[in-house]
């Protein structure tokens, strides 16, 4: 599934760039190689791909190296315009494919769009394995978790269960070394309280458990981000909902904007969700007391 996300990931990549050359629109182009390169090659399929790699069967290693090398190269050639000494002296110290003779990166064809690289669906069911895995991620940075961490995956929808089921070795693989478990469910009965909050899809909760770290002080500090968060959605949203400003922007600095509003919004809820956690555990721990 990785080495077919990433396909598709490149495919969409030289087709965007290709629109926007011809639209002369070149910082278009430029965001479109950067996140491929930086979010889609080097953060999640070179990581990935290590694992499969290192663990997997001869040919599923062979499958990740083949899909490495043409992720690697065609990368290289969609940014040759925008870098072209660095991506010549790079794609100059790959090996060449056998039937390969060019000479230069100048003079070699470049990427256009393919059909047979389109996949839509393992696009689709990767993407979901990256919303859990970054939302794992996410929890443990933003709660300083180094070690022995226990994160848990909550969804309700059958497929979305069997698909995360079958394919946690992917999850493992994108999440930090600082989880020690990840185990899926189907409500949050089995959810600890003080487990912190990460809303990765609408039918998709992650959550990881933090409890021996709740106090006072880590609920105040909580507040203020939240307060912090939802401070930064509204400035966001009287942004784009500005008068005229949907006139006077391009496309790309929208799709820039309403990401930042929508990610504004998520780590709200996010944090709403948690410190609701938090005052739970307490409230708990002083009915026990």
């Amino acid at each position: 599934m990785p080495e077919r996300w990433i396909l598709h990931k490149f495919n969409a990549a030289a087709q965007g760039i290709h629109n926007a050359l011809e639209a002369r629109e070149f910082s278009r182009a430029s965001q479109i190689i950067y996140q491929y390169w930086l979010e889609f090659l080097c953060d999640v399929y070179i990581e990935n791909s290590k694992a499969i790699i290192q663990d997997g069967s001869p040919e599923e290693q062979k499958s990740a190296v083949d899909t490495l090398y043409t992720a690697l190269e065609g990368g290289l050639k969609l940014i040759h315009p925008f870098m072209p000494f660095v991506s010549e002296e790079l794609w100059q110290r790959l090996p060449r494919r056998p039937d390969d003779k060019t000479p230069s990166i100048m003079v070699a064809s470049y990427p256009t769009y393919r059909e047979d690289f389109r996949d839509d669906e393992a696009t689709e069911k990767y993407s979901l394995l990256l919303d859990c895995a970054g939302g794992i991620r996410s929890l443990a940075a933003e709660f300083a978790v180094k070690q022995g961490g226990k994160a848990f995956i909550v969804t309700g929808d059958a497929a979305q269960h069997a698909l995360i089921e079958s394919e946690m070795v992917q999850i493992r693989a994108l999440a930090t070394k600082a989880i020690s478990s990840i185990t899926i469910a189907k409500d949050t009965s089995s959810i600890p309280l003080g487990s912190a909050v990460f809303t990765a899809s609408p039918t998709i909760t992650v959550f990881l458990d933090v409890a021996e770290t709740v106090d006072a002080t880590l609920i105040a500090k909580t507040k203020e981000k939240l307060a912090k968060a939802a401070d930064t959605a509204a400035k966001q949203r009287k942004l784009v909902e500005g008068p005229d400003w949907l006139e006077r922007t391009s496309e790309a600095i929208r799709e820039q904007e309403y990401a930042k509003l929508a990610a504004a919004e998520a780590a709200t809820k996010n944090l709403e969700e948690t410190v609701a956690q938090f005052e739970k555990l307490t409230l708990k721990s002083a009915g026990s007391q």
